[in-house]
């Protein structure tokens, strides 16, 4: 579950913005907001006469934290990196595209990594990761789901090559979670 985006706002500074209103719109550029710690980096439009917006957000060295939920917060450390350039109306969001990544990356305490069919599954309470990446696109549409959040193209991969997790992820509007992961494991480990 994610928080909105006013909490991942939550302790932070405005550093500088621009602010320019005309007949047409109000355009925001320049803008960059202090995270504790990392920066925020926003662009926006909002057409009076449509009352259509339109932002482009990019964080560096966030805390993903700010982003998702408490008890991932026990599960997930690393600093957030990433672009999402989001349109809207009326005060809902129409389309979004971008991408995410963690960096300095660990992951804790997963319930499904005690369950591994290994002999030893002491390396797998704690990974730090090499890479920690998704593209994301809403709205996505199927037959089976309505205007879900795709997280695409998920890639992570441990520094130590015990584990790699390639696939999708979809949250639908009642916050379902469906998808496929892919889980690789080193073939040493599967044949102890």
């Amino acid at each position: 579950r994610f928080h909105s985006p006013f909490s991942y706002l939550r302790d932070s500074s405005v550093k500088s913005a621009t602010l320019i209103y005309s007949n047409r719109g109000i355009d925001l550029t320049d803008s960059s907001i202090m995270l504790t710690p990392g920066e925020l980096r926003v662009k926006a439009h909002y057409d009076l006469r449509r009352s259509t917006w339109t932002t482009d957000l990019q964080v560096n060295k966030g805390n993903v934290h700010r982003i998702i939920s408490e008890d991932w917060q026990k599960r997930l450390h690393g600093e957030l990196y990433g672009r999402l350039l989001l349109t809207g109306q009326n005060g809902g969001v129409s389309t979004g595209t971008g991408s995410l990544s963690v960096q300095n990356g660990i992951l804790e305490g997963l319930p499904f990594l005690s369950q591994l069919p290994v002999g030893n599954t002491y390396p797998y309470r704690s990974i730090e990761l090499e890479k920690a990446e998704c593209q994301i696109l809403f709205p996505f549409n199927s037959d089976k789901i309505k205007n879900a959040w795709l997280f695409d193209k998920i890639n992570l991969q441990a520094k130590d090559g015990s584990l790699i997790v390639h696939g999708h992820v979809l949250i639908g509007t009642d916050r379902r979670l469906s998808g496929t992961l892919t889980i690789g494991l080193p073939q040493k480990l599967l044949g102890s």
